[in-house]
């Protein structure tokens, strides 16, 4: 990259940055959304096809970034971060002490990222309270079960996982190392000012399981839905690890002036938390500091304190939206 391409301002929208747990799914069992009434469709025999002959598919895999940066200071501070959501629950007042606090000593890990007690979004049926990263810890919460075992997003796991029980059970490690070679689980520094726009009030995929191993139906050339779900925050299919993982990386190497880093602005669509209505600090178009911060979204562009449904604010509708436009 040229050094005047360096002095622009980079956007990214609702990005699979670290892929999405939906795709296991489509790796295990098929998938649906790929069929139409009336036998109409992409069959399972097309879609084993299509996995056979392309990496896509893996590309969009989950990539164990808590394994590969498990050590690191940046994400140290966002592990920390996700216990305390998880053990000092803001609506008690067990918690809610707990965080003011935290807050009052200036010891609240990963501070540029709003805490419990700030108001994300106080319009949104979907989402409505406090603030929260809502992550899924992958060392922690398994992203697929299957007869009872538990296969969490470690690259040990992911293998044993597709070697058994996947639609492509041939060559797994080398597709995988195809995909490693563009090194996107490295989260990379982008090295320009970079903007990063996301949906996240959406009720969105983090674990799925199955009572029995899906080969035994798609043996037969069946597609297997997973027999339970749970879901996380997101975007309907990307969860917020994609946008606050990459970004706060970012943002702490800015803040730590590693070379090359510039600002990076985390735009958390549809909230009013420090609402701004735009990424620039003046008329200049500069952004010098690095930060979180909330933006109108096509769901909530009448009234912020009257609650309406997010539904329509989904992952491929966000280039559309028109406070996005």
């Amino acid at each position: 990259m040229c050094i005047r391409d360096r002095r622009r301002v980079h956007g990214g929208m609702a990005g699979p940055l670290l892929g999405a747990p939906l795709a296991f799914s489509v790796m295990l069992g098929g998938f649906t959304d790929f069929m139409y009434p009336l036998g109409i469709g992409f069959h399972l025999n097309g879609q084993k096809l299509m996995i056979e002959s392309s990496p896509a598919t893996f590309d969009l895999l989950s990539k164990p970034v808590f394994e590969k940066f498990q050590d690191t200071e940046w994400m140290q501070d966002l592990m920390k971060r996700d216990f305390f959501e998880k053990e000092y629950d803001i609506t008690t007042e067990r918690g809610k002490d707990f965080w003011e606090s935290i807050t009052k000593n200036n010891e609240v890990p990963a501070a540029i990222l709003p805490t419990p007690l700030e108001t994300c979004s106080k319009n949104l049926l979907e989402r409505s309270g406090p603030c929260m990263l809502n992550l899924v810890n992958e060392l922690f919460e398994p992203y697929v079960t299957i007869g009872g075992k538990e296969y969490f997003n470690k690259k040990e796991d992911i293998l044993e996982m597709l070697k058994v029980h996947s639609l492509k059970q041939k060559n797994v490690e080398e597709y995988i190392n195809e995909t490693k070679a563009s090194r996107i689980e490295d989260l990379v520094n982008p090295e320009v000012t970079t903007s990063l726009l996301f949906y996240s009030h959406l009720n969105t995929i983090k674990e799925i399981k199955y009572r029995e191993s899906p080969k035994i139906k798609t043996d037969q050339d069946e597609i297997k839905v997973p027999d339970e779900i749970i879901y996380g925050s997101g975007d309907q299919k990307v969860t917020r690890n994609s946008f606050i993982i990459p970004g706060y990386k970012w943002i702490w190497e800015h803040q730590n002036q590693l070379p090359n880093s510039k600002p990076v602005r985390m735009v958390d669509m549809c909230s009013n938390y420090n609402l701004r209505t735009s990424v620039y600090e003046n008329q200049e178009k500069n952004i010098t500091d690095s930060e979180y911060h909330g933006w109108k979204c096509q769901c909530n562009n009448q009234d912020f304190d009257k609650a309406v449904k997010g539904d329509k604010c989904y992952h491929s509708v966000i280039i559309s939206d028109i406070y996005v436009l």
